[in-house]
């Protein structure tokens, strides 16, 4: 008893002086901490992006059902509208919601100041080609939407009683006002800002509105900026990581002198990925 109760005093002293040289030092713990601020961002957007999917499995479920139980009620009917109604008031980044058929044609459009897309012939549109090769749910990357903004497409396949493909139900939303609408939020008060990147380079949304939707690895701006490239592709490539780089200060002012640090993670779902970067002035 005397030898166990020397080695659980071992055991706790050096849990202790790990703690303090953590504390002292900084590196670990405030590697620890970075991580779980950046994590913190991205199960909010996340959380949003899984609710938005998981309603929209619904819809198409019972949109599903309507065409079973009553085949001659098309993916524009009445009771279509009604489960894109309810579909649309449930989320508040949806700009609009549509049923499309199985010939990639816009067949009913909430709310109604879009309906004027309906009609619209999208089967040329990478999602929808996706959707209707391998029968399963896409969110597309940030596109030109026949309505007539930059937006990105969740869409859902709606098949019949034999498993044949009826057509598919999609939710159009803009990603960067997701974005900062949680990401300002959650940062305020800190050192942090954040950025969110398609893998191509794409800036789907940045605190500098002069940022967003430029192509990080094609436009001119950010050429001379090799650090920033260089880390730009280690976000591209890898799901997460931590680097850091020297760029511009807000609305194109010049670079400070000192470097940023970075953080990155990723959210999406259905297979598309976006990089959440959290950046701040590195000590």
């Amino acid at each position: 008893m005397q030898n166990r109760g020397w080695r659980m005093a071992a055991v706790c002293g050096a849990a202790l002086l790990l703690s303090v040289a953590l504390a002292s030092c900084g590196g670990p713990l405030k590697a620890y901490r970075t991580v779980r601020q950046v994590r913190r961002v991205q199960k909010r957007i996340q959380k949003v992006l899984d609710s938005m999917d998981f309603d929209l499995a619904k819809a198409a479920d019972a949109l599903g059902r309507m065409h079973v139980e009553n085949p001659e009620a098309g993916l524009d009917s009445a009771e279509a509208r009604a489960i894109l109604t309810d579909l649309y008031r449930k989320h508040p980044y949806v700009v609009d919601v549509s049923t499309v058929d199985a010939g990639g044609v816009m067949m009913a459009v909430e709310p109604a100041e879009y309906r004027e897309a309906e009609g619209a012939d999208i089967s040329g549109q990478e999602q929808v080609m996706r959707l209707h090769a391998q029968g399963v749910p896409v969110l597309s990357n940030v596109f030109p939407a026949v309505e007539g903004f930059q937006a990105a497409d969740l869409e859902y396949p709606v098949k019949g009683a034999d498993g044949a493909l009826v057509g598919s139900v999609s939710m159009l939303f803009r990603p960067g006002r997701l974005m900062g609408d949680i990401i300002e939020p959650t940062l305020k008060g800190s050192a942090w800002e954040g950025w969110v990147m398609q893998p191509d380079g794409r800036i789907l949304y940045d605190r500098d509105p002069l940022e967003i939707g430029r192509d990080l690895f094609g436009d001119p701006l950010y050429r001379v900026f090799r650090d920033l490239l260089d880390v730009a592709k280690e976000i591209a490539d890898e799901q997460s990581g931590t680097a850091t780089y020297r760029f511009l200060g807000p609305g194109g002012a010049a670079p400070s002198a000192g470097k940023k640090e970075c953080h990155w993670e990723t959210v999406g779902i259905h297979g598309t990925e976006w990089r959440l970067v959290l950046t701040r002035d590195a000590e």
